[in-house]
């Protein structure tokens, strides 16, 4: 076949490819993951409603203003985006394996999409299929000598991914060893671009930095072991796959080898852009898991961001396979041995694929669908509160998690938050019950709930059944006990706290002393949503307090934070004409307003602070409203 051909035929090929995955878009209806894949979809769905998101770092920003458009278009919208996505990954690897003069370039894309998760986690809303065309893009460019525009865009990748940092760190190399020296400034463009675009929404210009989602060195998902992701590369590759890549690996030590022996010839473009920025990526990953810093949890799907390099170190491997059986088989012709090659992935591919637990609802999501379904009128004509985990369940009921005031979390109701008396809670077991570790037992016994309907279905890829369990509120039950119960109390009895003391309590018990060294109270914390049906409430504190001067008094604060941690409202209430001499316990009360901030999942906190270095003492603390 002669290069005009195989290139007619190539595009041909890609063209055909992108149009039956366009097709699948429209008939596969999974979702590819189960939740960053929806989350991310729900925050470009909605950003023109909430600006904001086109600066949340957990959403990438990049990646909400590219995706935001198609979403408006619904899910399909976006699964139409990562085909557009791969399509581009396909031809740029291809192109690529051109100018870099590999054999039979045609299988260089050809390997990309026989990884086993491209197909099913491009039809999704993931963020990975769009950062690895937007990186083999910029090694095009690269390869091209672009290198403005190449290290320009490169810029931008962290805020597609966080692991853009880490191919920033590769291509600071390549610069230097390229000697491009005055090309350097340009990778931190990207951050210096958004840190002020999204200062008038974070009120600082470091944004960028304080509110990376990943910044943190706690073993948020705990630690792996240093064989991770070697030994689980096949769920991404597939078996077959894997094998040819390795070869790859393999043939690219050779080949460097020789290099250093001056006994061969290794592109450095190659070198660097492919096998390069692969074994960094890798290595960084490894890293992570293995010391369980950045918030990383092992995930295996992240290795598709680079999978247009390992489709190119593929076809090195290939090309050294057959040159083997050349060498022992003189006659084989090479194009029949690439074809069988082609087969023999195809055959595997066939076989870690299936279609209804790759590209259909898993068991879980078709309950929950059900679920939605015979509930949705309640949450969307009759004003119902949702508590849910699972983010396919809010995209069923139409409802933005993030902000929607409908929208709860069974977490606020482990954490005794108030419940609005008309709530529908959706139990299933996968997040709410596992990844959240929200027992259905402590549900069913609640008194305040009551078990109304459940939803069965096979579970086709574990085995057995999953179930998906409806509950609502029992108004009658809430009503008697409202009335009741304050919004919140501690008598600081029956938890072990740091700064707990018996010398100055009354009738032997328990109270909280506060100084300069331990200033806080236990108090009230929630989320905004709980505590906040109006713009703005009337809260009365009220609590016991043992003072040794007067003039050192402890306060009452009011205090709104994002769930970043970072402060939006602080009010201070003093209690100093309440209290008429020291050494002596007094009832005091304050009463305050507070307004109600933009995000529902913002966290609204009520506690006694005393920065003074005389200590004073409180006992039973108790909110109410007081409107």
């Amino acid at each position: 076949m002669n290069s005009a051909s195989e290139r007619r035929f190539t595009y041909i090929g890609i063209g055909l490819f992108g149009v039956a995955m366009c097709l699948l878009a429209f008939i596969a209806k999974g979702t590819g993951d189960d939740g960053d894949s929806i989350a991310h979809y729900l925050y470009s769905r909605d950003a023109f409603l909430y600006p904001k998101y086109f600066f949340n770092h957990w959403a990438k920003p990049l990646f909400v203003f590219i995706s935001a458009p198609f979403a408006q278009f619904g899910w399909v919208g976006v699964k139409l985006m990562n085909v557009v996505a791969l399509v581009v990954s396909l031809v740029l690897t291809y192109q690529l394996a051109l100018r870099w003069q590999l054999p039979c370039a045609w299988l260089a894309p050809f390997f990309v999409v026989a990884q086993h998760r491209v197909l099913s986690h491009t039809l999704s809303g993931l963020t990975e299929p769009l950062f690895a065309a937007v990186l083999v893009w910029c090694v095009w460019l690269y390869d091209r000598q672009k290198y403005f525009w190449a290290t320009f865009i490169a810029s931008f990748l962290p805020f597609i991914r966080s692991e853009g940092l880490i191919i920033i760190c590769v291509l600071l190399v390549y610069l230097i060893i390229q000697r491009q020296w005055k090309y350097i400034p340009l990778l931190s463009l990207g951050h210096i671009v958004y840190a002020f675009a999204g200062y008038s929404k974070h009120k600082s210009l470091l944004w960028i930095f304080n509110t990376m989602s990943y910044a943190t060195l706690d073993h948020v998902y705990g630690i792996g072991k240093w064989n991770h992701f070697i030994l689980e590369m096949p769920w991404v590759t597939g078996a077959f796959v894997y094998f040819i890549l390795i070869v790859g690996l393999v043939d690219g030590l050779r080949r460097l080898v020789l290099l250093l022996q001056s006994k061969g010839v290794f592109l450095k473009n190659e070198l660097w852009l492919a096998y390069g920025l692969f074994v960094a990526y890798t290595i960084a990953h490894t890293v992570f898991w293995m010391f369980g810093i950045f918030a990383s949890q092992g995930l295996m799907r992240v290795m598709l961001c680079v999978a247009p390099m390992m489709g190119l170190i593929c076809l090195r491997g290939t090309n050294l396979i057959t040159e083997g059986v050349q060498k022992i088989i003189p006659k084989a012709k090479s194009l029949y041995l690439h074809l069988l090659v082609v087969a023999l992935a195809i055959k595997f591919l066939d076989l870690n694929l299936d279609s209804q637990i790759d590209f259909g609802l898993h068991p879980s999501q078709i309950t929950q669908s059900e679920a939605a379904k015979k509930y949705r009128d309640k949450v969307l004509k009759e004003g119902y509160a949702l508590y849910s985990e699972a983010m396919y369940i809010d995209m069923e009921f139409g409802i933005n998690p993030f902000d929607d005031p409908r929208h709860r979390s069974f977490h606020q109701i482990i954490k005794r938050e108030p419940v609005p008396e008309k709530s529908l809670l959706v139990w299933e077991p996968i997040f709410a019950g596992g990844m959240y570790r929200v027992p259905f037992e402590v549900l069913r016994e609640d008194k305040r709930f009551l078990l109304i309907d459940s939803f069965m279905h096979e579970d086709f890829v574990w085995g057995g059944t999953t179930k998906t369990y409806v509950f609502e509120t029992d108004t009658s039950f809430m009503r008697q006990t409202k009335a009741k119960e304050p919004l919140h109390f501690n008598n600081f009895e029956y938890a072990p706290y740091p700064n707990h003391d018996h010398s100055r309590s009354r009738q032997g018990t328990l109270v909280i002393q506060l100084e300069e060294k331990l200033p806080y109270a236990p108090g009230m914390e929630g989320s905004v949503s709980s505590y906040f049906t109006k713009p703005e409430h009337r809260f009365k504190v009220s609590f016991d307090v043992y003072a040794e001067d007067l003039g050192q008094l402890p306060s009452v604060i009011f205090q709104t934070m994002t769930t970043t941690g970072q402060g939006i409202g602080w009010q201070r209430f003093m209690i100093d004409k309440q209290v008429k001499q020291v050494r002596h316990w007094y009832t005091v009360e304050v009463v305050g307003t507070a307004k109600k901030p933009d995000g529902e999942r913002d966290v609204f906190k009520i506690y006694v602070w005393n920065a003074h270095k005389t200590p004073a003492f409180i006992d039973n603390f108790r909110v109410d409203y007081a409107d």
